[in-house]
């Protein structure tokens, strides 16, 4: 205990006697602050290039049809999406109405992982499902995947920069 009480009374007797510490405002001159100082050195201003030619200008962008007018224009305008040789394929899919409205539902359920083939139907393979039975399995016939090559080769056929474009 009597520890305790020298150890505080040091203490208080140590900070009541230390200097305060210097401010800027009354810190008293030194030989480092009184010697000249040297400037600091400034970045260099950054050079902004200056164009001899007037920047070129796009064309402007032809009006877009109104919503219930769309359909045509979008049939005309994704004609060049896809090689000649698929474009029979893409016409059947954008045979439909309201291809706009239909397109952003359908891609939009796709985003939900939803597949909305009442909304914006793809053409259905033309052949039918085909099963067998070996020992007692039910199997299904490696070609059925053929079915869907149709709507694969015209989905992989899409010219993506074009179709950014169309967007």
């Amino acid at each position: 205990m009597a520890g305790g009480i020298v150890a505080s009374v040091a203490t208080v007797w140590l900070l009541r006697t230390a200097p305060e510490p210097a401010t800027l405002d009354n810190a008293a001159p030194s030989a480092a602050n009184s010697a000249v100082s040297t400037p600091q050195p400034q970045p260099p201003e950054a050079e902004i290039p200056t164009r001899e030619q007037p920047i070129a200008t796009q064309p402007p962008l032809p009006p877009l049809p109104l919503l219930d007018d769309s359909d045509e224009w979008l049939r005309q305008q994704s004609s060049a999406l896809v090689p000649s040789a698929l474009r029979q394929q893409l016409d059947l899919w954008l045979a439909s109405s309201d291809l706009l409205r239909r397109s952003s539902a359908y891609i939009d359920g796709l985003a939900r992982g939803q597949l909305l083939s009442n909304i914006f139907p793809l053409t259905a393979p033309s052949d039918r499902f085909i099963s067998h039975t070996s020992n007692g399995s039910l199997w299904m016939n490696a070609g059925n995947y053929d079915r869907y090559n149709a709507t694969v080769d015209l989905i992989t056929a899409l010219d993506a920069e074009q179709l950014v474009a169309l967007f």
